[in-house]
């Protein structure tokens, strides 16, 4: 008897005609998955969504980082979840990458720091999740228009370009402000634009002493790779 697979798969890698899909939109899915992910990483849905997309692009080595970080989400939870996902996609991934991942399975204990690294992984090695992820606070009480809700707001659909140039721009006018910096800087990684992250690094004129310790990793994140 066939075992039933969980409602959140069903479907997920049946071959759908994308053609219609440009790479922009892509890009634009995957940075917004990204940083999703990095500001709520236990999401299932953002984690299957993404892996879904990366197997449809036929990218072997982002492939891999989705499905890792989906396990070190899960760790030793949910063992037919992540084996039905790591059958589903195997031959799209290295002989490497698919045991690695199949070691996890077998180990109750999974030491992930053996794992091959990968620098899209967004909660692999390198990465500390206890200072990276946004914290969510409220509203603001000013009447003009708040730049963090409308960046915010160009993220939910997928407008990563516009949230960045929002941001940017509200940084440099207001330099100040922790939460801008914060947010910017999630876009940053998630997006892996360090073209962008150097030119502001060496324009703006005011860092709050909060947020140092964010922008250094942040650099470090970027030219370590």
């Amino acid at each position: 008897m066939t075992e039933r697979q969980p409602l959140i798969l069903k479907g997920a890698f049946e071959n759908k005609n994308t053609s219609s899909d440009s790479a922009n939109n892509n890009k634009g899915r995957l940075d917004r998955l990204s940083y999703n992910i990095r500001r709520s990483p236990s999401n299932l849905t953002s984690h299957i969504e993404k892996i879904r997309l990366i197997f449809d692009m036929g990218d072997s080595e982002r492939l891999y980082a989705a499905v890792l970080d989906l396990f070190l989400v899960l760790k030793n939870k949910g063992r037919n979840l992540r084996y039905r996902m790591l059958e589903q996609v195997k031959y799209k991934l290295t002989d490497e990458q698919y045991r690695s991942l199949a070691s996890l399975l077998e180990s109750k204990n999974a030491d992930f720091e053996k794992l091959p690294p990968t620098h899209f992984s967004m909660l692999g090695a390198g990465l500390d999740g206890s200072t990276t992820l946004i914290k969510i606070t409220g509203t603001s009480d000013k009447k003009v228009r708040n730049p963090l809700i409308e960046a915010r707001d160009c993220i939910e659909y997928s407008q990563i370009e516009e949230a960045r140039c929002i941001l940017e721009k509200a940084i440099l006018k207001n330099p100040e402000s922790e939460e801008l910096h914060l947010e910017l800087l999630e876009i940053y990684r998630s997006a892996r634009d360090v073209e962008n992250f150097k030119n502001i690094m060496n324009t703006i004129s005011f860092i709050p002493k909060t947020t140092v310790k964010m922008w250094k990793q942040t650099a470090a994140f970027f030219f370590k790779h």
